[in-house]
Order: C-alpha cells, then structure tokens, then sequence
C-alpha cells in the first residue's frame, strides 16, 4: 500500500505515529496493531520519518485545503497548466487521452449504465469541466453538461478475431481528440464484439491520474450494482472538489516562501544540462510526437524474490532497488553517469484528497551520479538516499522545478529528464484494463508488484524507438537483474547485461561493432518521415545553367509532391511492386523525381547513363526489362527504337495526370530491391547488380562513413548510374 494509504488506514484505527528523533512512536489501542500493520509500518519506516520530518518544518507545511470563490475564474493547477499547453500546441493530438475499459458479465443494463456516468460526474465536478481561455489566461468552467453513454451497433466477427476486433473498437474510440473548451473531455462508449461487452470511459489526462481511474471504475462499479439491484443510491457528501485542490495549490505557492524547497531542487539539480540520454533510432522532430507503444515484461517469482530480499538486507525498499536498476540499463546504453529519472508521486497528502478524481500527481526528479564505477550495492544506497532526501520536497510543482533549474528548452525533448520510473504496489487490476495511445516520457519502466512475480512494461515513444530496441532493453533488464542478485557488491560496469545468445553474436557472428539504424523501414518510408519533419526545408538545388536561365530549388514538400504525382502515372502504365522502372534523365531534379516514383510504387528503379553508346543502352534495357523507361523527349530519337514502354517528364510532352493526387505509397520489404544497378563490363558481359533497401539505409543513415546533418549539403557529382550517386542522393535526403 502507499503512504497516504497506510496513514489512513492507522488514522482510521486510533493509531497514531510521531517521530522521536529518528525513532517512530506508534500508539495503538490494545489488540489494533495487527502483525500485517506491524510489517508494513516496518517496511515504510523510513519514508513515514521523511513525511513527518516534512510536516513538522514551518517552511515545509503542505497544502491546506480552501473552498475556491465561485464568483471567480477557477484556476488551473499546475499540472493541468502543463497538458493545456501541450494541448494548445496540438489540439488534434490524442496522446494524452487515457481510457478504461470494464468488462460486463451477464445481461448488460444500459439505464443502469447511464444513471451511473451522470450520478458519477455530478458528485465530481472535474468530468463537468471544460477549459477556456481569457486574454490569454486558462481557467476551470464547470457546467452542467452530464455524459450521454455511446452504444454503437453490435460488431460480429468469427471467434478467432473477436480479442483483435474489441482492441481495434477501443484504440478508435480512445484516439478521437477532445476539444478542451466545447464540451467536457469525458465520454462512455458501450462497445460489443459478438457476446462480448466492455464498458470503455474516455477521459483526457488533464482530468484525471492514474489513481483517479481506479477510483473511477470502484466508483462506477458500485453505481451500477447498486442501480442493476435496484437499490436506492446513497447520498455521498462531497465538501470538497479538485477546483478547490487547484485553487488552493495556488494560494499555497504565492503566500508561502517554499524558501526550503526552492533551495532543495535548486541544489539538488544544479548543472543539470537536460539534454536526451538514449540513442533514438530515428532522428528527434523539430515538433514532437507522443505516439507510444508498450513493451511487456515479467520477472519472474524466484528472480522477484532475490530483489525483495536483496532491499530487505538493505534495509530500503523494492522502489529504490528497482530504480538503481533502471539508471544502470540508461547507463549501460548511453554511457552517461549523471541520470535524472522522473519519478511520479501520487500528490494526495491529505486524506480529503484520497477520495477525489482529479489530477493530482506531480514527478520528482531523482538524480543519481553512477561515476566511480559503484557496486550495485552502493549504487542503490544512493539512490534510497536521493529519494529520502527528495520526499518532503514532493509537493513542490515539477513545472516550478524546471522553472528554476531553466534548462536549455528545446522543441525536440522535454526539459531536465526523458526517462520516468513507476512502481504500482498492487497487482493489475483483472475487473478493467487502461488503453492509452501516446507516451508521456521518450521511456517509462513501469513495475507491478504482483503477490510472486513481478510484471513489467516499457512504455515508448515509438516514433523515436523501433520495437526490436525496446525489446532488447527489456531483455538486458532481465539479464541485470540476475546479475545484481548474483553479485551485488560487484561494480555496475561489469554486471552481466548481454544474454547468451546476444553476447555469442557480439563475439563471433559479427565481424564489426553493431550499428543501430532504421532497419524495418523502406528508402521512401524515410524520405516521407523527413517531408513530415520538415515540409518547407530545400531538399534539391539545381544552378542556372545547362539550358536553365535562373536556379531553382525544391522543397521537401515539393519534391515529394511531385514524385506522388509520377508515381500516379507510373501506375497507370503498370508499373508495381516486383516491376522495375528505368530512368535515363542524368543529374537533373526530374532524375530524383523519377527515382522516388519508382520507389513509392514498390518498383525498383534502373538508373541509365543517357551518354550511353547505342548497343550498351539497348543490352542494359532488354536485361534490366523495365515495365517503363522515364526519360525526356530531348532522348526520344535514343530511345524509339527500343521495344519498352516510355513516358516523358518534361512539361510540354508528357501526359497529364486525371484526378485527385495519389499520396498512396506501396509498403515493401526492407529487403526488397530498391534499385538496379550494372557494372562496366570489362570483365565481360555487364552485370545488373540488385541493391535493396535495407543496404541504401544502412550506407547513409548512422554511418561511420559520414554524419549528415540538417545543414549539410552535399554536390552531386558521380554519374547517375555509377555507385557513387546513391550516397550523394539518399545520403543528403534522409
């Protein structure tokens, strides 16, 4: 159980505790002290001394709740502040729409279902709220609007795919956006596949935490039970509301000093640059995105149980054992020694909050310095340290923290930490399962601490991270959590991390260091993740010259409008995955245009030298059997003669394209071929060379060749069809 959870529970017996020094007091009635109260009173000596130290320091006192006025803008909190940024930011990103979904078994009573969402909303005001802006101010607006459960059509499929089907139903409704001023961000769908029904509440994040879902669908369950019997409601007082917790957050910070915290986080952090920890395996967005995935995990009993007796001896919890772990595996892949972790706290210090949905929690950031090559023992000693020190300072907001720390902001990361660490000590939940569709941190190790084992879950940014490295850093934390409980007095740089089969391959399979690049993903896949990053950013510049009065240079954006639009007409002619396309255009922006078609039809394209002499052309053309040759009519008299399909990119002759523009690209293999390309012949008969996609990818992206940058710009100077221009093209472009 938290903290919060145990006071409470002491709080609710007559028990009371008090610090003596370093000593905890514990006064109980005769026979209330159970043997259950006594171990976990034990267990969290440390962090009730560190809350009672806290409450007892004048600087230091906690938040006092106050009614809000009504007759006033009610003001956000901090952290409903931060998301009501990032919404602005993106107010069509759903990223941090969160949703629970409730098994229903037997007969399903929709009016029950109702009564219970609007007698829900109406005890807690925050599921009433909308978010509107006034010269440039948000503030709460709590109406009157109670939600209209969704019941769409009965969906039916064959068995085998109901289980994918439910999650597809949940993922659509989950991923529809709110609008945070129009309506309350707050929605109940009624979804069924076949004889199966889920009961799915949507909800923004800036409503509510991962504590409030819980007490959501306790809340919800024992509505509808209570309704589905037809037994009367209870009436529920309600004295207080998360506006008032707002309200009174702010009040707190403007007449209190926080002297004593302010000079905690400010010590504590100080140097710290902020910067990305992990290497990405694809390159950070000017404008972020949250889009998440999850990688699950499981320690298994005997492991789990050498970890909980390794924090016993140590007389420290499992939280900080498992977060010293952590900040190993980020140490191990990135070599950086001084790692800040966010670390979630649940914000409900006072028992009125207990009860409340709301956003209430804030992070910690916990910085620990893994320089000098500790034992893993020493290591999580620190990190016990850190955290005692940091809990009486939980309170204080992370958006003030980073308001005075002032990393360097960026765009492209969020400020002062990436990596966030979160422990759930209770199993999860079998009566409701979460859906969410974005990531809050670039990587959050989560743990549940079941009854034996102990079940895991990375959750990513998948677009920075492909699911094979997420994998394997799953695997590594496997692989360190025998090693620690093995050897913990061992240093941390020699703790195992490699499993056999992954060290065997470093060792003997491999000739070379590893090289994390894009490997599951196509040359034109890339080229169209760049046009998204950065649309307006000149991708090809061609000088006057060579019958070209003026320069001209094309954006990303144009350059792969124009190739859409060839590669519509390239499929009008036929061409398609398996087929190939040949190019006979030389160094020219219809040359890239030409390439890029090919490709995002699935086709290879053939690059052809137009100098070629006459025998040399037609040999390349009858092996290479394109399905088209792309070319200008300025070659058409090179060209007639061959018995192939032409089509001619210059302005004046070839043939408009019917319709609406085609942004359809074909999904290929990284292992399908990418080009064509044919040797010189002089060791005999030319050879066509088939090149793929993966190979190109690896050549120019994360190469220990050359690192391309944004400014870069790069010449092209080798023939189209000699090797060379492959790295002078795609190098630049992806």
């Amino acid at each position: 159980m938290t903290l919060m959870q145990l006071l409470k529970q002491l709080a609710d017996r007559g028990i009371t505790v008090s610090r003596v020094g370093e000593q905890l007091q514990v006064s109980a009635p005769q026979g209330i002290l159970t043997e259950e109260l006594r171990r976990e009173i034990a267990v969290q000596k440390s962090e009730i001394l560190a809350f009672l130290a806290s409450s007892a320091d004048e600087q230091g006192k906690g938040l006092l709740l106050h009614h809000a006025p009504r007759d006033h803008p009610l003001p956000l909190s901090y952290a409903q502040q931060r998301l009501w940024f990032m919404h602005r930011l993106n107010p069509a990103d759903a990223s941090y729409n969160l949703g629970v979904s409730i098994f229903l078994p037997g007969p399903v009573d929709l009016d029950a279902i109702a009564r219970s969402l609007q007698e829900l909303a109406r005890r807690h005001e925050i599921l009433r709220t909308v978010f509107r802006e006034k010269d440039g101010v948000p503030s709460q607006v709590v109406t009157d609007r109670l939600p209209v459960l969704e019941v769409p059509e009965v969906v039916r499929v064959s068995e085998d795919q109901r289980a994918a089907q439910m999650l597809k139903l949940r993922l659509a409704v989950v991923t529809r956006h709110f609008d945070l001023e129009a309506a309350p961000p707050f929605r109940a769908t009624l979804l069924q596949v076949n004889d199966e029904r889920y009961f799915l509440v949507t909800l923004h994040h800036i409503l509510a935490d991962g504590w409030s879902l819980g007490l959501l669908v306790q809340q919800l369950q024992e509505l509808y039970a209570a309704l589905r019997e037809g037994r009367s409601l209870p009436a529920v007082a309600m004295p207080w509301q998360y506006a008032d917790y707002a309200y009174s957050q702010r009040l707190w910070f403007e007449r209190t000093s926080r002297q004593s915290d302010v000079d905690f986080w400010k010590a504590r952090l100080r140097g710290v640059d902020g910067t990305p920890v992990l290497p990405v395996d694809h390159a950070r967005k000017s404008v972020p995105s949250s889009e998440g995935a999850v990688e699950h995990f499981v320690l298994p009993a005997r492991l789990a149980g050498r970890l909980r007796a390794l924090s016993e001896q140590s007389r420290g919890t499992l939280s900080a054992t498992l977060i010293a772990l952590f900040k190993i595996l980020l140490y191990r892949w990135s070599g950086r020694s001084d790692l800040v972790v966010g670390l979630p706290v649940a914000g409900r210090n006072l028992l009125e909050l207990e009860s409340l949905i709301g956003l209430f929690v804030n992070t910690i950031a916990v910085r620990t310095d893994l320089s000098g090559d500790p034992s893993f023992r020493v290591l999580r000693d620190r990190v016990q340290e850190s955290l005692l020190e940091s809990y009486p300072h939980q309170e204080f907001p992370l958006e003030k923290v980073i308001e005075l720390v002032a990393p360097e902001r960026s765009l492209t990361h969020s400020p002062l930490f990436q990596t966030a660490f979160i422990l759930h000590n209770t199993p999860r939940s079998q009566t409701y399962q979460t859906t969410s569709v974005g990531a809050t941190f670039e990587l959050s190790l989560f743990f549940w601490d079941g009854e034996e084992a102990l079940y895991g879950a990375l959750e990513y940014n998948s677009a920075l991270f492909l699911p094979g490295t997420i994998a394997r850093m799953a695997a590594h934390l496997g692989v360190l959590a025998e090693s620690v409980t093995n050897a913990p007095d061992m240093p941390i740089s020699r703790q195992a991390i490699l499993a056999d089969e992954e060290r065997d391959q470093l060792l003997h399979d491999w000739s070379g260091l590893a090289t994390i690049y894009p490997r599951d993903q196509a040359v034109h896949e890339l080229f169209e993740g760049q046009v998204r990053a950065t649309p307006d950013a000149v991708a090809i510049s061609v000088p006057a010259g060579n019958g070209q009065n003026t320069s001209t240079d094309l954006t990303y954006g144009q350059l792969n409008e124009q190739a859409n639009r060839c590669a519509q007409l390239l499929r009008g002619l036929g061409a398609g995955p398996g087929t190939r396309v040949a190019v006979v255009l030389g160094r020219s922006s219809e040359f890239v245009v030409a390439i890029l078609a090919a490709l995002k039809v699935g086709a290879a394209y053939v690059p052809i030298d137009s100098n070629l002499p006459a025998e040399r052309l037609r040999s390349v053309l009858e092996d290479a059997e394109p399905a088209v040759v792309l070319t200008r009519s300025e070659f058409h008299e090179r060209l007639r003669a061959m018995d192939v399909p032409i089509a001619y990119l210059d302005p004046e002759v070839k043939p408009r394209v019917a319709g609406p523009l085609d942004a359809h690209t074909a999904k290929v293999a990284p292992e399908a071929m990418a080009y064509l390309m044919y040797t010189s012949g002089s060791t005999g008969k030319p050879k066509g060379v088939c090149i793929p996609h993966r190979a190109i990818v690896r050549l120019v992206r994360n190469t220990n060749y050359i690192s391309f940058g944004p400014d870069d710009v790069l010449l092209a100077c080798a023939p189209v069809s000699f090797d060379a221009s492959t790295f002078e093209i795609w190098g630049p472009l992806l």
